[in-house]
């Protein structure tokens, strides 16, 4: 197969979209350990979706033992290339600990890079951390503001939020 042997030749695309086909089979042929080898391939070449796909591998225990500090540094990598969804699962990361220390400067930092970028996730939980106060000082304005961003996106968590937020008279 022609996809293949590109892959094989090092052609990053050709290694992502053959680590897709292998995790996106039907429920009984899915093979993780060959998606993940495939993946890894791909993301050392640099490929930001393939590094993102390693880092969600690595989180999730897919094709390899869960390892999240080795996650981490996968959607670093990705983030760093503008990756949004790397972006906003670093904020997540931090924000909780997840392979790290938590850290809510850095979870700031990368949910607002990767909202700027239009992230509903990252918008929503930037409002959820200013309604809760979150390590921030409560700023419900700045809460409907993310929540009305990721809403307009079809966000349901975030247009339940604005709901509540309205009912209640926020």
């Amino acid at each position: 197969d022609k996809l293949f042997a590109e892959a094989k030749q090092g052609d990053a695309d050709a290694q992502f979209v053959l680590a897709e086909r292998f995790r996106s089979r039907s429920a009984l042929d899915i093979d993780d350990q060959q998606a993940f080898l495939w993946y890894r391939r791909a993301a050392v070449s640099g490929h930001a979706d393939a590094q993102f796909r390693l880092a969600r591998c690595y989180s999730r225990g897919n094709g390899i033992a869960a390892d999240q500090e080795v996650a981490l540094t996968w959607y670093l990598a990705a983030a760093e290339q503008n990756h949004a969804e790397a972006q906003a699962r670093l904020g997540w990361c931090y924000q909780t600990g997840t392979g790290t220390r938590r850290d809510m400067d850095r979870a700031l930092t990368w949910y607002y890079t990767a909202s700027a970028s239009g992230n509903a996730a990252s918008q929503f939980s930037l409002g959820d951390i200013y309604a809760r106060g979150t390590d921030v000082v409560v700023d419900i304005d700045a809460a409907l503001r993310h929540w009305e961003q990721a809403a307009q996106q079809g966000h349901a968590r975030a247009q339940m939020s604005l709901a509540l937020a309205y009912t209640n008279g926020d």
